[in-house]
């Protein structure tokens, strides 16, 4: 039994190197707004992240709430919906879809691999395992009609609003993460502890967050996976017509804005210390306005790709997005060296507008970076080992 070549049901190497710029160049803006929600994280508790950014007041309030504004959540919204676009394109790239499945299945295993590591290496937040799991599960959705994955991925993105009804009226368990914990003992933890103490901090972490990630993330990705495999098979990004998308997209904004101006009020409104029954409205609208905000930045990013109004921006923007697995696991190797107590122990000591101008940097230097290496090599150093691993098999002849 020797190695073998990809077979002949494969893709050929000028289809598998084909890249399509503004799905690059979207996927590089994903990870840019990835990373500047992470580094809140890697830098306070997620259990305590509104006790501890809430103590900022004056412009670095001001600077936490427009990061709150603009990106969690909506960058969430356009990496998971980025990889169903992804898994859609593979899909129908292969000449014959059922050897598709052996590949499919090598890729998300190994993709499960990095993210378990990621896990267990770095933090609780990781995506790549989850994404792995509900990969396993996309086979069973490539053929059907775009509109009914569509329905069907909006459906599941709003199962945490399901599950906020049965929580106030039939008392269910709250979905979200808790810690017995002080808010000290992380800082101080995380700040100051050795690799061992904050490993086992970390996996801490990680069994509080199962329920959350069960319930609210990973419904919500699937339906995002779905719909991008919807909009990959009518190749959104070459069919979308600015003179109609214009119009939703304008509702779209429209609905975010007065969302966002009225927010507070309605809330207050309801009074839902008296009335915690009315809280599922209140989260189906919340869930609706980010789901809006999330499909706007992809409608908006296609249309000024259209206009040409990108192309330079793209160009910058593509090598982090074609690097994007190498370029995650990079951004978290950064962010413990600088935080945790193992590295420059600064877990806990930084401002909103220290920590986005951090972001900004790291990001500008893995651009540089991703750009320098893709002159030299055709893709980044994990990308290449997750495609070595999803095409090692090995001939029966």
């Amino acid at each position: 039994m020797t190695p073998a070549a990809p077979p002949a049901s494969a893709p050929s190497h000028t289809e598998v190197s084909q890249r399509i710029g503004v799905i690059d160049g979207l996927r590089g803006f994903a990870l840019w707004g990835i990373l500047v929600v992470n580094v809140f994280v890697f830098h306070a508790p997620y259990f305590y992240y509104g006790e501890f950014y809430t103590q900022f007041t004056g412009r670095e309030a001001i600077a936490l709430e427009t990061m709150i504004l603009l990106f969690p959540g909506k960058f969430m919204y356009l990496f998971a919906f980025l990889f169903g676009y992804g898994a859609f394109l593979q899909f129908s790239r292969w000449r014959s879809p059922g050897s598709f499945l052996p590949f499919w299945f090598r890729r998300m295993g190994m993709l499960a691999v990095f993210g378990g590591l990621h896990l267990l290496l770095f933090w609780m937040g990781d995506i790549l395992f989850s994404y792995a799991l509900l990969g396993f599960a996309l086979p069973l959705f490539f053929k059907w009609r775009a509109r009914f994955l569509f329905l069907a991925g909006f459906l599941l993105y709003f199962t945490s609003v399901g599950y906020s009804f049965f929580q106030f009226n039939l008392d269910w368990p709250a979905f979200h993460s808790h810690s017995d914990y002080p808010l000290t003992h992380f800082i101080t933890v995380f700040s100051e502890g050795s690799y061992a103490e904050i490993f086992w901090l970390r996996l801490h972490e990680i069994q509080q967050f199962a329920f959350e990630t069960v319930v609210y993330y990973l419904p919500r990705e699937g339906g995002l996976f779905l719909v991008g495999m919807a909009a990959a098979k009518v190749q959104l990004h070459q069919r979308l017509n600015w003179k109609i998308a214009w119009v939703p997209l304008l509702l779209a904004l429209l609905g975010i804005i007065s969302w966002n101006l009225t927010v507070d009020e309605i809330v207050a409104a309801a009074e839902l210390d008296t009335y915690p029954t009315r809280r599922p409205p209140l989260i189906l609208l919340s869930t609706l306005a980010e789901w809006l905000h999330g499909a706007s930045y992809i409608l908006l990013f296609f249309l000024l790709w259209r206009w040409h109004l990108l192309q330079r921006l793209v160009r910058f923007l593509a090598p982090v997005g074609r690097m994007a697995l190498s370029n995650y696991f990079f951004q978290s190797l950064v962010c413990v060296l600088v935080f945790y107590g193992y590295g420059a122990g600064q877990y806990g000591s930084w401002t909103p507008i220290e920590l986005l101008v951090f972001a900004g940097l790291l990001y500008l230097f893995q651009a540089v970076v991703s750009i320098w290496w893709l002159k030299k090599y055709a893709m980044g150093p994990l990308e290449w080992l997750w495609r070595k691993a999803s095409y090692s098999f090995r001939s029966t002849k």
